[in-house]
Formats: C-alpha cells, sequence, structure tokens
C-alpha cells in the first residue's frame, strides 16, 4: 500500500519559525507563496520551491510575514 502525501500550509509573522520532522524515507517540496523564508538557514525567495530529501528536520523561518505551502511526500 502507498504512504500518503500530505499538505501542510501556514501563515508566519517576523520572527516566528516553524520545524517540520520528515520522517525516514520522506522527503518535502516547499514554497514560500508569500514573503521570503530561510530554510534550514537557507535563503528562499517569494514563489521558488525547494526540494528537501536527506534531511530529518526542516526549520522554516521567514523574513518577514509569510505564507508557505509545504508538501511532505513518500
Amino acid at each position: 500500500m502507498a504512504k500518503a502525501a500530505a499538505l501542510l500550509c501556514a501563515t508566519l509573522e517576523a520572527g516566528e519559525s516553524v520545524t517540520h520532522i520528515l520522517n525516514e524515507g520522506r522527503r518535502a517540496y516547499l514554497v514560500p507563496a508569500r514573503g521570503s523564508i530561510a530554510v534550514n538557514g537557507v535563503p528562499v525567495a517569494e514563489r521558488n520551491g525547494v526540494a528537501i530529501s536527506d534531511e530529518d528536520r526542516i526549520v522554516i523561518g521567514p523574513k518577514g510575514v509569510c505564507e508557505i505551502v509545504l508538501m511532505d511526500l513518500p
């Protein structure tokens, strides 16, 4: 049986951060729909997608108010 994907969305304020745990064998695709963010310390501009694999956690910190979309994939 195939494992399900999860679609997560959030609005973050400046100074906030969120951590998403990736279970073993999972990967993620993350897009800041509005605003710029840092993902595990790496800057990501608005509407630029980030493919993430071989990480056990994703730490997302906004540069200001932002909206993010994260897909947790099998």
